[in-house]
This record gives C-alpha cells, structure tokens and sequence, in this order.
C-alpha cells in the first residue's frame, strides 16, 4: 500500500515512458507493476490508472523476445484482468490480448510465459462473452492449445490453459466452435 499511497506505479509507468530503448527499464518496470497489481483490486487500479496496462503493452511490443518483458508482461495482465469485466476491458483496449497472444508463440518453451500466457486468456475470458470473443479473434484459443500441448507436465499451463478453454466455450456458438476447431476437447482431455 506504502508504494501505491507513495506513487509507486505512476512513477513506474514514467520511467518505462521516459526510457523506451532501455530494455532493463522496460523489464523491472513489467516486474515491479506485477508485484503492485497482485495484491489486489485498488493496486490493480491503481496500475491501471497510471497507465500501467497501455505501457506494459508497449513493452512487450517493443521487446518480443525478451523473456522477462513477456513473463512480467503477461503477469500484469493477468492480475489487471482478474478483477473483473471494466478491468478485462482495459486490457483488450490497451491491446493486450494480441500481446500475450504473440508472447506465447515467440516463447514456445519458456514455462514462466506460457503460464502466465494461458492464465491472462483465462482472466480475460471468464470475464463473459465480449472478452472471450476477444480472446478468440486474436488467436487465443489456438495459442492455448499449442501451449498445453508444448507443456504438458507444467500443472500452470495446464490448469489455466483448461480454464480458459472452460471459459471461451462456456460462451457457446461461434467461441464454443473455435475451441472444438481448434483441438481445445483433446488438449482438456490430455490434461
């Protein structure tokens, strides 16, 4: 709370914004607002209104084949996600399901990614029918069957990868179609 009442993450989003070309900026930057966004709702917010998701966005664009970038990137996005529909929605605004889409498949094997990967398609697709078929127009159910299917002894891809399959479905015809389409039964199954 300290950091949040000290300006903490606005004073992230900042730097990230000052100090565009300067990856290490960049990547304690994604680190730093995914310990502020996972304690909760206000932190989320928090982040969010700094700006937070926008810039992390940015960064994963920027740096697509840095590892940290696009595991912490993934990870605010989760967390931002997790609280709920006007939060999911700042996310896919900020252009984050394209984002995480891309990170898993620019890091076919690294596990810190693709869980967090799988877990903020799940986050933003329990969120109900707009947001799953969000997920879906940006190659998210296809990029988590991959992911289940690359990493199939890591109990985060699985677990959230079968969630967010769960989720997309649960929205029925045309996201219960692109699950069927693209494998999702199969990969649950191998679960």
């Amino acid at each position: 709370q300290a950091v949040v009442d000290a300006g903490g993450g606005v004073e992230v989003v900042a730097a990230m914004r000052r100090c565009p070309s300067e990856m290490a900026v960049q990547a304690n930057g994604c680190a730093a607002l995914f310990e502020i966004a996972r304690c909760g709702g206000a932190w989320a917010q928090a982040v969010v209104d700094a700006g937070g998701g926008v810039e992390v966005v940015a960064a994963m664009r920027r740096y697509p084949s840095e590892k940290a970038v696009q595991a912490n990137g993934c990870g605010v996005l989760v967390e931002i996600a997790r609280c709920g529909g006007a939060y999911a929605q700042a996310v896919v605004d900020a252009g984050g399901v394209a984002a995480v889409v891309a990170a898993l498949q620019a890091h076919p094997s690294e596990k810190a990614v693709q869980g967090n990967g799988c877990s903020a398609l799940f986050e933003i697709a329990r969120c109900g029918g707009a947001w799953a078929q969000a997920v879906v127009d940006a190659g998210g159910v296809a990029a988590v069957v991959a992911a289940m299917r690359r990493c199939p002894s890591e109990m985060a891809v699985q677990g959230n990868g079968c969630a967010a399959l769960f989720e997309i479905a649960r929205c029925g015809g045309a996201c219960a179609q692109a699950v069927a389409a693209a494998g999702g039964a199969a990969a649950v199954v191998a679960a």
